[in-house]
Order: C-alpha cells, then sequence, then structure tokens
C-alpha cells in the first residue's frame, strides 16, 4: 500500500477490502478499519509520533500483526492465509504500566485484504492452549454487533497492551461515522480463507438443504414430552457404529432429534418443541479435559440432541469409542453446521451452548471431535463451531437477537458474568439472603448459578420481558436503563401518594411481615417485607433504582452520604422524612387532624402521635415509644414543576389539590384514573379514610394559581374538577 497524506485517504483505500474481509469472518468493518487506523497511523508518516509506519505499510500489514502470537501461531495447524514472510522492526509497547520500545517481528503480506484475512483468522483460531485449543477470541468476540462491545471484548481477552486502545478505537469510530461500512448487504465476502479451516465453498453460495421429516415414523418411540422445559443446548453426537447411518430413534427413545448422514442428508426424527429424546443423559462416562464440565446442567429436557453417521477405517462391527480410526466427510460437517446454525437462530441459542456428548458426561462423542485429530476429512471441534458461525452471521439476524455480549445463562462463568452481577445487585435484583456482611462479593462471584438465574427471573419478570432465566440483550438493556434512573424523580407529594399506596399493595397482596430474603421493592412475588424493604420500595419507585438489598443497617447512611439526604432530629420531622428508630423504619405521612400523623409502613398505613410514649394503637405492628425515634433524614425531593415563580409566595401549610372525582368503591376510582390516563393525564388514587374515600387526583401544589391552570386542563379535556385545600 502507498503512504498516505491524509486520514481520508487512508480510510477510502482500505474500507473494501475491510469489509470483504468482514463478510466473511463475521466482524464489524467499522472496528477492522478503526483498528487499522490507529494501528498505521492512517498511512502518514510520523503520525503518532511514530516514523517506523512506512515499513508495515510498504508490505500491507494493515493491524501491526506480528509473526507470533500467544506463544504458537495459529498458521502452525494451518489456519492463516499469511504467506510466510516476515520483516523487524521497532514497535512502542506497555508493560507494567510502563512504555517502552523494542524491536519485534512483523508479518509481510501481498495486498492490504490478505493482511486483514489473517488478522481475522487470529482472532477465529489463535488459542493460549497451543494448537487447536479453545480459541482466545474466537465465538467470545465474533458476530457482536455494536462496536464499542466489539472492541472491549477484543481488548479486555488481552489484544494490545495499552491500556487506552478500545478508547481510542471507539474514538476512531465515531470521528469518521465508520459505522456506515458496516452494512455488508451485497458484498462480495474475500477468498482469502484458509483451506485447513474445512470451508471449501464460498460464504456466498452456502448449501441450502432440505430436512426430511420423519417425525409420524419416530412418534411411537418418543419417550417424554418437554413440557415448559426451556430449550438452551445443542449437544452433537456421533452415531458410533462404523460406516453406517441412521435417522430413526430407536430402543424407545435413543437417538438425536435430527439426524445427520454422512452423504449430508439431514433427518429431523423427533420435534425439539414437544419431544424428549434420551440422548444426553445418565451418570459420568468419562475422564478428561474439560470433560463434563456441564453436566447436570445440560440435560435430555433442555437440550437438542444431534446425530452424525460417522466412517471408520475398520471392517469390525464394533470399534472403540476412543478408537483414533473413526472419522466425518465433509458432506457430513457442512450440513451439520448449516443445521446447528439454524437451530441457534431458532431457539436463540448461542454458539458457546453448542456443546459436545462428551462435555456433557465425557463420553467420547463425538469422536472426531474430542480427539481432534484431523483423520481423514475431519476438521476439529474448534472448526466445527468457527464454521457454523460463519454461516449463522452470513445470514442477517433481526437486530433485536444481535446481541452485544454473548446470551448468559446457568453454567456459564467469566467477566461478563461477574459484570452481569454487579449490574443486578445495583439494581437491587438479587434473590439471595446474604444482603450484609459480605454478600456482594458471595453474590457477583462470576459464577452463573440458581441464585443469579432466579435474579435475572426476577429482573425480567419486573420489567415485563419474557421470563427464563436467560440474559440476553432485552434484559441487558433493562438492566441498563433501570439503572440510569439513580436520582430521585419525585417530590414531596408525589412521594408520599407513592408510599402510601404502596403500602395498601403490600397489603392487598398479601405480603406477611419479616426479614426478607429478596428484595420486595424490585420484586414483589416474594411476598415477604419488612420495614427497611418497604421503604426500599418506595424510593425504588421514586427513581433510586440503586437502592439494592439495603437493611436498616445501612440504609441511612446510604441515604445520607450518597444521595443528597440531611440528616433532622425528631423535633423537625415533617411529612415525606424516613423515620429511623432503634429497630425500625417507616416513612412520615401528613398529618391526619387531632395531634395524629400517619405512619406509612410495609404492609399498611398507621396513626401515631409524633410526642409522647406510646399509648393506645393497637393495630401497629411494634409497641415501640415514638419519643424512641433517633432521627429522620430529609430528601432532596425535585422541584414541583409546577411551581414556575419564586416570587409567587404560598402558604407553606397549604395545598391546592385539584381532584376528578371521590368515589366509595376503590375499583371505580381506579377506571376514572385508567380513563384519565388513557387520556394523557397522571392521576394518583388517595385513601382518605371516611365517606368517599377514594381521591382521584390529578395535582397537589403550593400555589393556588397553578392547581387552577391544571384544573382548567382538566375542563378543556371535558372532565369534571374540584380544587380543595389542606
Amino acid at each position: 500500500m502507498n503512504i498516505c497524506t491524509s486520514e481520508k485517504e487512508y480510510i477510502s483505500q482500505i474500507s473494501e477490502p475491510a469489509r470483504r474481509v468482514c463478510a466473511r469472518y463475521g466482524y464489524l468493518p467499522s472496528v477492522l478499519i478503526a483498528q487499522s487506523c490507529l494501528e498505521n497511523g492512517y498511512g502518514i508518516p510520523g503520525y503518532w509520533d511514530n516514523p517506523q509506519i512506512a515499513a508495515l505499510m510498504r508490505y500491507n500489514n494493515m493491524v501491526g500483526i506480528k509473526t507470533r502470537l500467544l506463544n504458537e501461531s495459529w498458521t502452525d495447524i494451518g489456519l492463516s492465509v499469511w504467506p510466510g514472510k516476515s520483516l523487524e522492526k521497532e514497535t512502542p509497547e506497555e508493560y507494567g504500566g510502563k512504555s517502552v520500545t523494542i524491536t519485534d517481528s512483523f508479518r509481510k503480506y501481498d495486498s492490504i485484504e490478505q493482511s486483514f484475512a489473517d488478522f481475522l483468522c487470529f482472532l477465529t483460531w489463535a488459542s493460549n492452549e497451543g494448537p487447536g485449543g479453545v480459541p482466545k477470541y474466537g465465538p467470545a468476540v465474533l458476530g457482536i454487533k455494536d462496536p464499542g462491545a466489539l472492541i472491549e471484548a477484543v481488548h479486555s481477552r488481552g489484544y494490545a497492551t495499552g491500556k487506552t486502545y478500545a478508547r481510542h478505537v471507539k474514538s476512531i469510530i465515531s470521528k469518521h461515522n465508520l459505522t456506515k461500512y458496516d452494512d455488508l448487504n451485497g458484498v462480495t465476502p474475500t477468498a482469502y480463507y484458509p483451506v485447513a479451516a474445512g470451508k471449501k465453498k464460498e460464504a456466498e453460495t452456502v448449501t441450502k438443504y432440505t430436512i426430511i421429516d420423519i417425525t409420524a415414523q419416530n412418534r411411537s418411540q418418543v419417550p417424554a414430552s418437554r413440557g415448559s422445559h426451556p430449550i438452551e443446548w445443542i449437544v452433537m453426537h456421533y452415531l458410533g457404529v462404523p460406516n453406517a447411518d441412521n435417522p430413526y430413534l430407536y430402543d424407545h427413545g435413543f437417538g438425536g432429534h435430527y439426524n445427520v448422514t454422512r452423504a449430508g442428508k439431514i433427518y429431523k426424527a423427533a420435534n425439539p418443541r414437544t419431544a424428549v429424546i434420551w440422548h444426553c443423559g445418565g451418570g459420568i462416562q468419562g475422564e478428561g479435559p474439560g470433560a463434563h464440565k456441564y453436566y447436570g446442567i445440560c440435560d435430555n429436557w433442555n437440550s437438542i440432541g444431534i446425530e452424525c453417521g460417522v466412517n471408520a477405517d475398520t471392517t469390525k462391527k464394533q470399534l472403540p469409542g476412543d478408537s483414533p480410526l473413526w472419522w466425518f466427510t465433509e458432506e457430513t460437517q457442512e450440513a451439520a453446521a448449516w443445521l446447528v446454525a439454524q437451530l441457534m437462530r431458532e431457539y436463540h441459542i448461542d454458539i458457546n451452548h453448542v456443546i459436545r456428548h462428551y462435555d456433557v458426561t465425557g463420553k467420547t462423542c463425538p469422536n472426531p471431535y474430542v480427539l481432534n485429530n484431523k483423520r481423514k476429512t475431519s476438521w476439529t471441534w474448534t472448526e466445527f463451531k468457527t464454521r457454523v458461525l460463519s454461516i449463522y452471521n452470513g445470514t442477517a439476524a433481526p437486530a433485536e437477537e444481535a446481541a452485544a455480549d454473548r446470551m448468559l445463562r446457568r453454567g456459564d462463568s467469566g467477566e461478563d458474568v461477574r459484570e452481569m452481577q454487579e449490574d443486578l445487585w445495583t439494581a437491587g435484583y438479587c434473590s439471595c439472603s446474604y444482603y450484609q456482611d459480605g454478600g456482594k462479593a458471595r453474590f457477583c462471584d462470576g459464577a452463573f448459578g440458581a441464585v443469579t438465574e432466579t435474579s435475572v427471573r426476577m429482573l425480567q419478570e419486573a420489567t415485563g420481558l419474557d421470563v427464563d432465566g436467560i440474559y440476553g440483550p432485552k434484559s441487558k438493556r433493562a438492566l441498563a436503563n433501570l439503572i440510569a434512573g439513580r436520582e430521585l424523580k419525585t417530590t414531596a407529594a408525589e412521594f408520599l401518594a407513592m408510599a402510601k399506596e404502596i403500602a395498601g399493595e403490600n397489603r392487598a397482596a398479601g405480603f406477611s411481615y419479616g426479614d426478607a430474603p429478596a428484595a420486595p421493592a424490585v420484586y414483589p412475588a416474594a411476598k415477604l417485607t419488612s420495614c427497611d424493604r418497604y421503604v426500599g420500595q418506595v424510593l425504588y419507585a421514586a427513581g433510586l433504582h440503586d437502592v439494592g438489598n439495603r437493611s436498616v443497617h445501612d440504609l441511612s447512611d446510604w441515604l445520607l452520604t450518597e444521595k443528597g439526604g440531611k440528616k433532622v432530629t425528631a423535633a423537625e420531622l415533617q411529612p415525606g422524612d424516613v423515620i429511623f428508630q432503634s429497630h425500625h423504619t417507616y416513612i412520615l405521612g401528613n398529618p391526619a387532624g387531632g395531634g395524629l400523623w400517619e405512619r406509612y409502613d410495609s404492609g399498611s398505613v398507621y396513626r401515631i402521635r409524633l410526642t409522647g410514649p406510646y399509648k393506645s394503637y393497637k393495630s401497629q405492628p411494634f409497641k415501640e415509644p415514638l419519643g424512641e425515634v433517633l432521627f429522620g433524614v430529609r430528601l432532596p425531593f425535585k422541584a414541583d414543576k409546577s411551581d414556575k415563580s419564586d416570587s409567587e409566595k404560598s402558604d407553606s401549610a397549604k395545598l391546592y389539590r385539584v381532584q376528578a372525582g371521590a368515589f366509595s368503591v376503590k375499583a371505580n376510582a381506579e377506571r376514572m384514573r385508567d380513563k384519565l390516563a388513557a387520556a394523557g393525564i397522571k392521576a394518583i388514587i388517595r385513601d382518605v379514610g371516611t365517606g368517599d374515600r377514594y381521591i382521584v387526583q390529578v395535582g397537589a401544589y403550593k400555589v393556588r394559581k397553578n392547581a387552577v391552570v391544571k384544573a382548567a386542563e382538566l375542563s378543556a379535556a371535558g372532565y369534571d374538577f374540584k380544587i380543595t385545600e389542606d
């Protein structure tokens, strides 16, 4: 490639080669182009104060790729398109927080396109475990459709030593609007693809197979119904009979939902949505690296089984399962990869949940993908999954299902799981009882187990999503939106209305009083609450979505130190304050008259006296002397939007309420509230406790003129109104 004189010139030369390569390997062109701009300084000598750029440009090394990485080369097993030439040059690196310059060996390429293709070969197959091992990047990054998430994933897994690498790449993408290159419709994939990857066909000519349905013939052999069990895994098998195909179930339920023959024909033996087939259950059957790591997690009830016909170099009818003589045909592997890609899309299963029978029980099945000995035309397990991914990414996935990160489910582990747990904890979605004394460290352990799955289900139920316990794009977006709402978004009047309404709802829902193991603030189905949990429930509704599972012991400190609360004495208390006693927490309500106030509690509203000892209110759950109030916390409520003029003086003892009706039956009040909501008018229901007790209120104002304005809006919309003072 020629030396450039401008950033625009460099991008114009590399954009189309980058798009052709990305169309083949499933990477985002915007990220690849930006990485090249960063590595090569836009092809401008001296850019980034790096005089060595010209050397890389001359030999088309577009991403600064070195001769060897990870102490081994994916080239060693034929998974590279590098022609084998190299050059030595100086390069800046960061080690131990220090910048140093070293001399290293870099690859030479015949073209820009070849260089980009080899870089993506590296991301697809290079492994810390040596040739043929689990890829360091591979499926965990390929297929991510969000540029920022993609480069963060690549960088977090160790690519580039500079701490700011991902940030610089994202900055370049934004600066040049590189996402405009990410639409690959009509782009011809590059021809640069290693033969050893087991892919002969061009991506644009992937065979589309016809699935032969033989479910009717097998119906009597289906042993059980799946019922409500979710489909979470795809498990690959081999038939285990030398030089034979059998697309049918046998022995009342053994086999697979699908069978791929040695000639590449696909048979559907049973309907995965309804049929449970005996294919990956039983006890542990063998040992080896990574064997049975999903034992007890993946089973017959939550998986789809795929049997593959297999060849063996023998005339014997029986052959040991660990023999090196088994091998797959190209036709079998191509058809199986295509089938898996279709099932991934149909059942929303990611590549990390495509596994071998070996991964469940330790059985050497499917033999060629356990031994990975590449006998004859057999691929390795890594090559098979890479082929699946390339087919999957070659079809247009719905934008809603294009995950910025992999789908997370029970059995997964790693930093992405830990990050999810951190966010769940922040938003209060933790179904664990250890909400203090190091509970965060115990919950956020990076292992997706039963507690985490229940927490994800809590999130999904509370946000209106399908409740399946799988943390995907929708759940991630919902959680991010919740965490973003950490500021109190209500006025004092709105806060009091919510506090009273939630107390009534909790009681009507059958909550019992006690130390909640879950967080009813965000998970009412727990049916268990407590004073501190109730206060958290109201705070959450008011916008403080990071209230989490705070107990009475740390709730006050959190409100005072992190949320701008003001500490007030017992003598200074006023409506809307959160009251802390020696063993109780509640929200102080409006005066009820006669020296009585209201206490908004976990399951009801109680009348109390603020001064003097406790006397005669036997309906209260606690008989504490109210004189034992330690202090209150006054929250930094937002200003009432209706109070527009600081110059207008108001009687602070009065509230002007605008109401659209008063009803003796709550259901009638709810119908009026819903009717107003349909017309775009927000209203709440106040329970005043006597007569037509359910008041439909559309506003409460300290300035009468603002109440009049709101009443005029009601009248213009065709609703009757009334303004009251209290």
